[in-house]
């Protein structure tokens, strides 16, 4: 007897769940494309878009997003650390694995969020934060988020000329999940985290470049809603 869709969204929930679990007991790495995409389950995202601290807490405050962790992505070592990725010689990225439900906020609204808060045509830079482990990209765990990814840099490319979109776009392979004491980082320091927040936020807590959200579009998908008009994904 077939499962119903519901059974396999929860199984795929559930075992994406053990994989986050043995990640964090055996210290190995999170295959995120090895988890069957399964129609109406929840999905994750993995985006890198500078230091990771304040991309996570924009992430964490929108609706639809069910989770957030950061690790390091697309590099050559195994279980690299946060002083490791720093030398800029692993290859890693600063990246952040948002978990979403896709009923509530599509792939698409999220990389409409990515590209509100970041310059994607910085290589290998964003602000005065310099190295491979700061270049802008998205890691796909799906062909689905790989195609809508590609479309969707198509379609913005011509409003950031004359200069080129930057952002990498690849499997994520193997995600790192990251020192405990980075995980949600600057909720833990007093950062208002709460759905819908459009509080400005500082990667270094009070100091460091500002995410200024309090914009129409951006806020707009932090309380649920999406700034574009695009097929959900």
């Amino acid at each position: 007897m077939a499962r119903t869709a519901q059974g396999r969204g929860a199984a795929a929930a559930a075992l994406l769940a053990l994989s986050l679990l043995a990640a964090e007991v055996l210290g190995e790495g999170i295959r995120f494309d090895e988890v069957e995409a399964v129609e109406g389950a929840p999905q994750t995202a993995v985006f890198s878009a500078g230091c990771f601290w304040s991309v996570e807490l924009v992430f964490q405050r929108a609706y639809g997003v069910l989770g957030t962790s950061v690790g390091y992505v697309g590099g050559h070592t195994r279980a690299p650390t946060y002083k490791d990725i720093t030398t800029g010689t692993t290859g890693h990225a600063e990246a952040v694995a948002v978990e979403f439900d896709p009923a509530a906020i599509s792939f698409t609204t999220l990389l409409e969020l990515l590209f509100s808060i970041h310059d994607p045509t910085t290589k290998d830079r964003q602000g005065n934060d310099r190295g491979t482990q700061y270049r802008s990209g998205i890691f796909y765990t799906n062909l689905r988020q790989r195609d809508a990814a590609q479309q969707y840099i198509q379609e913005i490319n011509a409003k950031y000329a004359p200069r080129a979109i930057a952002t990498e776009v690849a499997a994520v392979g193997v995600y790192w999940k990251a020192e405990e004491y980075h995980q949600q980082y600057l909720e833990k320091m007093g950062k208002n985290a709460a759905k819908g927040s459009v509080e400005p936020i500082q990667c270094y807590g009070n100091y460091g470049p500002v995410k200024d959200l309090d914009q129409p579009h951006i806020a707009a998908i932090l309380r649920g809603g999406s700034s574009q008009q695009h097929t959900e994904l």
